[in-house]
């Protein structure tokens, strides 16, 4: 999934596969047979493998450094936290008739929110830059950065091209030892 999403960008690719789980779980519910309810089944786990990797690579893009490892910590929480709720809701739906298709229906309701819900995240300022977009990624993450009160850090480029500068503008030694071996 890593290179379609490369080739798409993270969001795209987000949005592709969570609809390929969807609608081919809503496709599920109202299988005529079993086979071809294993066909939908087996299709909506594309969708789903897809969108796992995705989803980590955007909340680790998004995330600080400083709590990423909390974030993405907090995203593997729902794993438990959604079992617990597909239980309660099969244990509910014991006696309805076709308690498995209403099932894949309550399944689907989530990945439409999740859907709805990243509407509103940009595209990966990482995915941006790498395909040549570099002035949208930055548009991204100044805005996040304004919306989030975070204080910007200098990029990688311009610590390296500082510190040139601070070296070049120093004094240097020739040497730092009588015998005339370099400080380096």
């Amino acid at each position: 999934m890593g290179s379609i999403a490369d080739r798409l960008g993270r969001k795209r690719a987000f949005s592709i596969t969570l609809m390929i789980f969807a609608l081919f779980s809503v496709l599920g519910a109202f299988s005529p047979t079993y086979s071809i309810f294993l066909l939908f089944r087996f299709l909506a786990g594309f969708g789903l493998g897809g969108c796992i990797p995705v989803d980590y690579a955007i909340v680790g893009e998004f995330s600080p450094r400083a709590v990423r490892g909390k974030v993405l910590t907090a995203l593997d929480l729902f794993w438990p936290i959604g079992a617990t709720f597909a239980g309660l809701s099969a244990w509910a739906l014991l006696n309805v008739e076709h308690n498995w298709r209403v099932m894949l229906g309550i399944m689907v309701l989530p990945a439409l929110l999740t859907f709805w819900v990243r509407r509103g995240i940009p595209e990966s300022p990482i995915y941006l830059a790498k395909v040549g977009r570099e002035a949208e990624a930055r548009e991204i993450i100044d805005r996040l950065v304004v919306e989030t009160g975070a204080t910007p850090s200098p990029t990688r480029s311009s610590r390296r091209s500082s510190r040139r500068r601070s070296t070049a503008s120093s004094p240097r030694r020739a040497s730092c030892a009588p015998s005339g071996a370099s400080c380096r």
